[in-house]
């Protein structure tokens, strides 16, 4: 079943092309920028929720940040640590968002449910536009695409981000096929 829905997944978009295999490749590696800024911001901090027992207990920030460090060498690790961190606490949207993409990377279908997950937890979150914005696009959803790209903009992300966004070509992409006059606009049913 899910080797079906990977098939489905994958011929959304209908044939690859060099820009969608380029998009990809530069998708990796915004996730990979993501992950040190992440990491690299959460490093040393502390929730001020977080009790003092006399025990060391990690934050759920602390324990994403843990997550992050290990997707890019681990990401079934990344997944299941992530997944540890969802169970104590269901409506985290970082874990939600970073799980669904690492799988999303992965081939796996779940992943977009987490991404869709995360957006019904916190709609504010930026990452997990980004992330759709780019697995829309590349299931051939190109309308939908565009719409999470304003949902970003409107977020006000980090100027990072929206670096990555725009070098990976995206954006570009995304307006290039709308205008095409060969094309349509393709909605997949996002809200």
């Amino acid at each position: 079943m899910v080797a079906e829905g990977r098939a489905e997944f994958a011929t959304a978009g209908g044939p690859r092309r060099p820009a969608r295999t380029a998009l990809v490749a530069a998708a990796v590696v915004l996730f990979a920028v993501i992950c040190g800024v992440i990491v690299a911001n959460q490093a040393g901090r502390r929730d001020s929720g977080a009790t003092v027992t006399g025990e060391l207990t990690k934050t759920a920030r602390e324990r994403n940040a843990e997550c992050l460090n290990m997707a890019r060498d681990k990401p079934v690790d990344a997944v299941k640590c992530y997944s540890a961190v969802l169970q104590d606490a269901p409506d985290n949207v970082e874990s939600l968002t970073y799980r669904g993409w690492i799988r999303v990377l992965s081939g796996d279908n779940q992943g977009l449910t987490d991404l869709r997950q995360a957006v019904m937890v916190d709609s504010k979150y930026p990452d997990v536009h980004a992330f759709l914005a780019i697995v829309l696009f590349n299931a051939g959803c190109t309308a939908d695409a565009a719409n999470e790209l304003e949902r970003l903009d409107a977020l006000n992300p980090s100027p990072l981000m929206q670096q990555q966004i725009d070098s990976a070509g995206l954006r570009q992409q995304i307006n290039d096929a709308l205008a095409a006059p060969t094309t349509t606009a393709n909605a997949c049913g996002q809200k």
